[in-house]
Parts: structure tokens; C-alpha cells; sequence
């Protein structure tokens, strides 16, 4: 008869590495979600921030010199600091919304990001090819984003890169990172009426009359035909020609009447001026510029009902990509 073998001491060994190994397992967890913005793994393509960009930013969202700030397309702002991800939206140096990541959304955000700062700045201005000839394009899309963190900042900057990527320029992989990254922190601040909306070929914008932003302004009186009707959005972050106007015309522009329900039935198509003033006029016109829009004045609703006049949209003007 063998030997009676004793599993208990075997069983604890195994149960005891079991735990530790747990353990081991959530402090890395713990680890990697604290350190967020506390590396700045591209030291050797930062500069110094002369101009004092990213003080300026920290200050007015209330981070401390160690976070990690992303700054994409001037308004929007994603920040990695003390174990967090966090996304604002700011107007001309105010806080319009402010939401901390979680779960997947973060996990992505931080990835986007850590792929960002694997590019050489300097590749993303090349303009020769692998045979030594010079391509250049003068005109085409421009994407922009910057990182601060402590006193040191890191530009990334190109003009019309599906153009040096076609034509495989030296280093065209740094463009298309950038490009990847870009659009993956677009992404980040996409909700899904913004999803909707970009899905859809009609959109229906609400209008009501103030003071500051939004106006409306009659054309000239005419003999034989009604004047032009332009309402106007004005845009608080946008420098010089900062008005989105939506023009109208009565003599041919198709004209809808609707029951007052349409509103809530239709909410995630109907846009209003904080919506889009939040993203600012370039992205609103290359949300809604190209759609079917109708637009709806407050001050046309009558007995229940509603009025939708078709509007043709003049924002931003948006450079094409060469």
C-alpha cells in the first residue's frame, strides 16, 4: 500500500501564491491608473514653453505642474493627472464643460495619447520623398496639437498630410500617427446626438433672438420680390469672422409647418447655439455646413404649431486638404 499522500501543505502553498499573485495584479492596476500624466515619456522632443501656454491652461483648470495636458483644435482639452482622465471644453479662456473618463473611454484616451507622443515633431514638416525629390503643397487641411507639461511644451503641426502620405515622403508614418490621433481624440469628444447629427442629412437649428449671440437681420426692401432673411450665431471663440449665418429665402426656400411635438420628437436632430458654440465655428461648420438645414424661430410658434424654413449655412471657410 503506498503512501498517504498530504495535500493540505500543497493546497496552502498554492492558495497563498494565489493571493499574492492578486495582489501583485491589483497594484498594477492601481499603478497604471495613477500614473497618468506623471511621465513625460518624449523628453528628447520637448521644448521649453517660452510662452508660458501650459501655466496659462493649469491655472484656469486647476492642475498641478505634473499633469499631463493635451490641448486639440484650440478648444478642446483632455487632462491625465493623479490617476485621472479628464476632458473640457474651453471658450476664450472659460470652462464650458468638464467630464472625468472612465473605464474603456479612458483606457483608449490614454493609448491615443501615449501613440502621440511617439512622434517626432520635426518628421511631420518633411517634404522630400525616399528617391530625394521635394513635394510641397502650399494649400490643404491643417491639424494642430499641443502638450504641456511642467515648463515644457511639444507642438505637432502638419498641412495636408494625406497628400505627403501618398507620396510616401521621408518619416510619412509620423503624419499618419498624427493624423490616427487626432481623430481618435475627436472621437473622445463625440456624444451621441453629436453622432446622430453627423449621421443624418437633415438637421433642424433653434433660433431665438438676444442680445449678444444671435441676431436676425432683413435685406434691403425690393419692388418685386421679399428681401433675404440671415439669422446669425455669434461665436465667442472665434478671433475675426466669428458668425455662423443661416440665410433664407422667402421667394423660393421651402417653408414647413409642423405641430409643436415635432420638437421632442426630433430633439437629437434639432441643434441650438450653446451646442455649437461649445465646439466652435470650425467644427460646427464641418458638422452642419454640407446638411439639409431648416431653421426654427422662437418667435414663429403659434397655437401649437411650428415653422421650419430651409436655410442655406455659411460658417467657417474650410480649407480642403491638397
Amino acid at each position: 500500500m503506498g503512501k498517504k499522500i498530504n495535500k493540505t501543505g500543497c493546497e496552502n502553498c498554492c492558495g497563498i501564491l494565489g493571493f499574492y499573485l492578486k495582489i501583485v495584479l491589483i497594484f498594477c492596476l492601481f499603478y497604471q491608473q495613477n500614473t497618468y500624466g506623471q511621465g513625460f515619456s518624449t523628453s528628447e522632443y520637448e521644448k521649453k514653453d517660452i510662452d508660458n501656454e501650459g501655466d496659462k491652461y493649469r491655472k484656469l483648470l486647476k492642475l498641478d505642474a505634473n499633469s499631463l495636458l493635451v490641448n486639440f483644435d484650440g478648444s478642446k482639452f483632455i487632462a491625465l493627472t493623479n490617476g485621472k482622465v479628464i476632458r473640457y471644453v474651453i471658450v476664450r479662456y472659460e470652462v464650458k464643460s468638464k467630464e472625468i473618463l472612465k473605464g474603456k473611454l479612458a483606457l483608449d484616451c490614454k493609448r491615443t495619447i501615449d501613440s502621440l507622443l511617439t512622434i517626432n515633431p520635426d518628421f511631420l514638416s518633411i517634404k522630400i520623398n525616399a528617391q530625394g525629390q521635394r513635394f510641397d503643397v502650399q494649400d490643404g487641411g491643417t491639424y494642430k496639437v499641443e502638450v504641456y507639461k511642467n515648463n515644457a511644451i511639444i507642438t505637432y503641426f502638419t498641412r495636408a498630410p494625406s497628400s505627403y502620405i501618398e507620396h510616401k515622403v521621408l518619416h510619412y508614418e509620423h503624419r499618419v500617427k498624427l493624423v490616427n490621433a487626432y481623430y481618435q481624440l475627436k472621437e473622445v469628444f463625440s456624444d451621441e446626438k453629436y453622432k446622430r447629427i453627423k449621421s443624418s442629412d437633415t438637421v433642424y437649428v433653434y433660433f431665438e433672438k438676444d442680445k449678444n449671440h444671435q441676431s436676425h437681420k432683413v435685406g434691403p426692401a425690393r419692388t418685386d420680390t421679399e428681401p433675404l432673411s440671415d439669422y446669425h450665431y455669434r461665436f465667442s471663440n472665434a478671433p475675426h469672422d466669428n458668425s455662423m449665418t443661416f440665410e433664407h429665402n422667402p421667394n423660393g426656400s421651402e417653408v414647413r409647418i409642423e405641430k409643436k411635438s415635432f420638437l421632442k420628437k426630433n430633439k437629437d436632430l434639432i441643434i441650438t447655439y450653446d451646442y455649437l458654440n461649445r465646439m466652435g465655428l470650425r467644427e460646427a461648420t464641418l458638422l452642419i455646413g454640407n446638411k439639409k438645414v431648416y431653421l426654427i424661430d422662437k418667435k414663429d410658434f403659434c397655437r401649437g404649431k411650428i415653422k421650419l424654413k430651409k436655410v442655406k449655412v455659411f460658417g467657417a471657410w474650410i480649407m480642403k486638404e491638397g
